[in-house]
């Protein structure tokens, strides 16, 4: 694993991403790990050689409010990416969340290399929330009485979507919650950051 600030990587991305060959250095990204990813979006650069990245069938894991575009925050170049993980936004700001989450999905995700538990095991995280809608599959959801002030469930069009997700995933790439805290994830945050990158590690 290694660590690279977001202004470093949109300078060059290909110094972080690729070998002298030309061949990817990793199987998996990581964007995000900070509230709102330190307010930096990917420069335009950036986005295009990620997209590139995914392509390959890599892996990519998006963290809280990178994927955003609503009348309070938008990372709109991040947000180019927000369909590999079939998300949206909503348009207007609205949040949900807490510090419990349940498993509502089992799978390599929940199995490894930590066993995180089975559908409906309840886990502890630092304070955080979605604002957005997740279409895809849904490994971890916010508990009620949600704990975040003002939590408001929502749904896409049609009923489709839901903004209850912490985790969730599509194809090779995925977008968790971890970031309000800082840095200051608890134990079951650290193993379920450890497992979600696994599933994504090699080219499909």
């Amino acid at each position: 694993v290694d660590a690279v600030s977001i202004s470093d990587f949109n300078a060059n991305p290909d110094a972080y991403l690729k070998n002298a060959d030309g061949s990817y250095k990793y199987d998996v990204l990581y964007f995000g790990a900070w509230d709102s990813n330190g307010n930096q979006d990917l420069a335009a650069t950036a986005e295009a050689k990620t997209d590139a990245f995914i392509k390959t069938g890599r892996g990519v894991l998006f963290g809280h409010d990178t994927m955003v575009s609503n009348d309070r925050i938008s990372m709109p170049n991040f947000y180019k990416l927000a369909h590999y993980c079939n998300i949206q936004t909503i348009p207007k700001y609205t949040i949900l969340g807490g510090t419990q989450i349940k498993v509502s999905k089992k799978g390599l995700l929940t199995n490894y290399p930590w066993k995180i538990g089975d559908v409906g095991t309840v886990l502890n995280v630092p304070m955080s929330h979605s604002n957005q809608l997740a279409f895809g599959d849904v490994w971890m959801t916010y508990q009620q009485p949600y704990a975040y002030p003002s939590s408001t469930e929502a749904n896409g069009s049609g009923g489709q979507g839901t903004n209850t997700f912490y985790l969730t995933s599509w194809s090779n790439c995925a977008m968790i919650q971890t970031g309000p805290s800082n840095g200051e994830a608890t134990p079951d945050e650290q193993r379920v950051t450890a497992n979600t990158p696994d599933p994504y590690t090699h080219p499909k």
